[in-house]
């Protein structure tokens, strides 16, 4: 899912408060930045987009956890003895 930063929507407190629904629905399924006097408080997010998030998090926890690991000795095993 291709994002950039430039594609957040963005509303005020008082027009979530009016419309919650049109307020998410405004960022056309994409994130909505709910500002409050020029400053954002929070982000509302679909779940397809906060469970790509999770994923790259996810991914990048492995590669870390990869990568710590690429320098350790390996053991030979064989399968049958386990």
């Amino acid at each position: 899912m291709d994002l950039l930063i430039d594609d957040v929507t963005t509303i005020s407190v008082a027009d979530l408060q009016k419309d919650p629904i049109a307020a998410i629905q405004a960022g056309r399924g994409g994130p909505v930045a709910v500002m409050n006097r020029n400053e954002a408080l929070f982000y509302c997010i679909p779940a397809k987009v906060y469970e790509a998030m999770i994923e790259c998090v996810e991914d990048f926890e492995l590669i870390h956890l990869v990568e710590s690991r690429k320098s350790e000795q390996s053991l030979s095993v064989n399968l049958e003895e386990l």
